[in-house]
């Protein structure tokens, strides 16, 4: 007996180290890195390349007659040219091969995202960091909108970029660092209306870091002008078409009230519009539907956890399993939570910020503002959304997916809020950790089940 005893032991130790072992490789910033570019392409080999939004004439059209059609004459036409002028050389391969231009973009944004959550001049905390590229890496709706055949793929692409691109110029404002974040900005505006948000930040944030270093005046205007010289000149297109064909720089495809759009209104239901915070509600109907359509709350947090709006061949909230997302609505609530618990501690430190010391040595850090830049930037993002949904009163316009060319803006309140439930004691620290576990689960439970009803037919 002894002997048996003896001569079993090596075996399970071993096992048991090589477990928690393959646990912290799992929990390495790489390994989480790997498994979230896998899951884009597991993703991206099962999902249709079209959702609502028929991006694709649009491609189509630039293809076929090698010009950009005006901004009323297809349904996606008014938005800037550059991911169809990207697209449109892959139009004869057919819809699948363009859509690997989307599926590129989108592991490019996730690169972004780990380089900015690891960068040591942030230096959050490595549990924090791990939660934080789960959360990038699963998010379903962040997953699977950088993948369509859609600008949306680019401009989150591109977003990640002008982030990155300015903590970059703030760890070194010289003039070859300005003129990538100008390019990329510029990019940017060439490719989505949504980055009309980030011009006013990013002219801010050049201003702001002069200003810190004490340059001259002189300075400080040549770096502006030179910033929103080139930004201006790559994404200034669709806005002076706009000017020549319709008198006006901005046109939606809202403008001539289209028939779908009368089916989505009204959205505004007076002041129950801005409080209905009733997540019971959305849980009981997880899809778009005439209960919870008239709450811009639960619009924006039904679509940024779940696939609240039918689109895609990912339709299993057309069925039975639309009730997963009632889950993932209720297992979010703490995540929510703790995504805006450290959000007025995080406009603390931007007044903070705003403080212009007397001598060098009292600067503010980096970290401070690069982070308030970021709150800046989705705080903008946001009432440029807004004030489209009020103006045009449709229910579509509060999509989530509409601030995720700001993601990492998201990551940097999600760690605040982290940072604060740690300060605060071990026992909520693990809680919260906890529930973006389960949360973590629930949202490989979604992909399973929708592939795995595609393989089953």
């Amino acid at each position: 007996m002894i002997h048996n005893h003896i001569s079993t032991a090596p075996f399970i130790v071993p096992s048991r180290i090589r477990f928690r072992d393959t646990l912290r490789q799992l929990a390495h910033p790489r390994s989480i890195l790997f498994l979230g570019i896998l899951l884009r392409i597991i993703v991206f080999w099962f999902q249709a390349p079209f959702n609502n939004d028929n991006h694709y004439s649009v491609i189509s059209f630039v293809y076929h007659t090698h010009a950009l059609p005006p901004s009323a004459l297809l349904m996606q036409s008014y938005h800037p040219p550059l991911y169809y002028l990207l697209a449109s050389p892959l139009f004869p391969s057919g819809p699948k091969t363009v859509q690997i231009l989307s599926l590129l973009f989108s592991i490019g944004s996730l690169v972004f995202i780990y380089r900015l959550v690891r960068d040591p001049c942030l230096s959050w905390d490595p549990k924090c960091q791990t939660i934080c590229l789960w959360f990038a890496c699963l998010l379903p709706q962040y997953v699977m909108f950088g993948n369509y055949i859609s600008n949306d793929s680019l401009s989150i692409f591109l977003g990640s970029a002008t982030l990155f691109a300015s903590l970059r110029y703030l760890q070194k404002p010289d003039r070859r660092r300005l003129i990538r974040l100008s390019v990329v900005t510029g990019l940017g505006l060439s490719t989505k209306g949504t980055f009309l948000a980030f011009m006013p930040a990013v002219t801010a944030l050049v201003v702001f870091r002069h200003i810190k270093d004490q340059n001259r005046m002189g300075r400080l205007v040549v770096s502006v002008a030179l910033f929103l010289f080139i930004s201006g000149s790559l994404g200034i297109y669709k806005y002076a078409e706009n000017m020549v064909n319709y008198g006006h720089p901005i046109v939606h495809n809202l403008d001539p009230d289209p028939p779908w759009a009368g089916k989505q209104k009204p959205t505004y239901d007076g002041i129950r519009s801005w409080v209905d915070l009733n997540i019971a509600k959305l849980a009981q109907h997880p899809t778009v539907s005439p209960h919870t359509r008239r709450s811009y709350p639960l619009l924006f947090y039904g679509t940024f956890w779940y696939q609240y709006i039918h689109e895609s061949n990912f339709s299993g909230n057309r069925t039975r399993w639309r009730y997963l997302g009632s889950l993932i609505y209720l297992a979010a609530i703490i995540p929510t939570v703790v995504l805006f618990t450290d959000l007025v501690c995080v406009i603390s430190r931007v007044s903070g910020a705003l403080t212009v010391p007397g001598n060098r040595a009292g600067r503010t850090p980096t970290r401070t503002l690069f982070e308030t830049f970021c709150v800046l930037v989705i705080a903008l993002n946001l009432v440029l959304v807004i004030a489209a949904g009020i103006r045009f009163d449709v229910w579509s316009c509060f999509q989530s997916r509409l601030l995720f060319a700001s993601f990492f803006s998201v990551l940097v309140l999600l760690n605040a809020g982290l940072e604060f439930t740690a300060r605060k004691g071990a026992g909520y620290f693990r809680l919260a950790s906890s529930s973006f576990a389960v949360l973590f689960v629930l949202f490989l439970a979604y992909f399973v089940s929708e592939i795995g009803q595609i393989l089953l037919g």
